[in-house]
């Protein structure tokens, strides 16, 4: 069905596999028993450095920032950190943490059919994994410090957008922000229309990018998303055209799935992008 198997993996083990079990910015607590969702995924991880942020952590602000400096450790020691969410609120600590290191040089690139840069002020639902990059570009200050290391909007870029509120859509307008629609990718597009602007880039992949029928397991499906086939071109082109030095997979869940046997499809397509992250990371 796909290119690459799941057994083909480089034997580079300088990865290091954080468990962000978090489920406070959004309400399907499901999402953040890492473990038992991806279990499918963890003889993966053989012989790799684990680290696991329990969900009771992220009740406050302490899982967030346990988050943000775990991941900047694992780039002071040359590690890679891979994160496994959780919802996507885990960026703000995940990305703040790859910003601390490098500063202005990292590009984030926001894989999701989702802009995720509502402010607390803007947010008609208040669930913060609709907000984390309005706190990573200091648009929003009232979650996490920053500490003059925010994410500059001119460094961040999305694909697979189409589920855009209008303030956000404003936010990206006004901002000039990269982007390209699901629309876009499923019609061809060359991914080289948006230009990655640092060589560093920290990869934040979530999986409602996917079309519903490839991926039900999640908590906020959007119809007219794209394919696996093309989520795994995306992803190489990415990795050859600019060097991944930290990846987040984010807001699976297994209690969402549409029925037993999608939920089959969506463990083997979660099987798959793990491998093909993965061999992004072992390069």
């Amino acid at each position: 069905m796909f290119k690459k198997s799941a057994e083909k993996l480089l034997r580079n083990r300088n990865v290091n596999i954080i468990y962000a079990n978090c489920f406070r910015g959004q309400p399907n607590k499901g999402v953040g028993n890492i473990s038992k969702n991806l279990n499918v995924t963890n003889y993966l991880f053989r012989g790799m450095d684990k680290v696991n942020i329990p969900s009771q952590d992220f009740n406050n602000k302490k899982g967030y920032s346990n988050l943000r400096t775990e991941v900047y450790d694992s780039h002071k020691r040359g590690d890679t950190p891979f994160t496994l969410g959780g919802d996507h609120s885990i960026g703000i600590g995940t990305v703040a943490g790859s910003l601390d290191f490098y500063n202005k040089d990292l590009t984030t690139i926001w894989i999701d059919a989702h802009a995720d840069i509502n402010t607390y002020e803007s947010s008609h639902t208040k669930n913060l994994h609709g907000m984390p990059l309005s706190f990573l570009t200091g648009l929003d200050n009232s979650f996490m410090n920053m500490d003059g290391n925010e994410l500059l909007t001119e460094n961040l870029l999305y694909y697979g957008l189409r589920d855009v509120d209008k303030f956000e859509q404003r936010v990206l307008d006004k901002n000039n922000i990269q982007y390209m629609t699901s629309n876009r990718l499923i019609r061809g597009d060359s991914y080289g229309h948006l230009k990655i602007p640092t060589d560093k880039v920290h990869l934040s992949v979530d999986v409602d990018v996917l079309d519903p029928q490839y991926m039900s397991s999640t908590g906020t499906p959007v119809p007219n998303g794209i394919t696996p086939e093309t989520l795994f071109n995306l992803i190489n082109w990415i990795s050859n055209n600019s060097d991944v030095v930290a990846i987040d997979l984010v807001e699976y869940n297994p209690e969402c799935a549409t029925s037993g046997q999608q939920f089959n499809l969506d463990q083997y397509i979660m099987r798959e992008l793990v491998s093909e992250l993965l061999n992004v990371v072992q390069k």
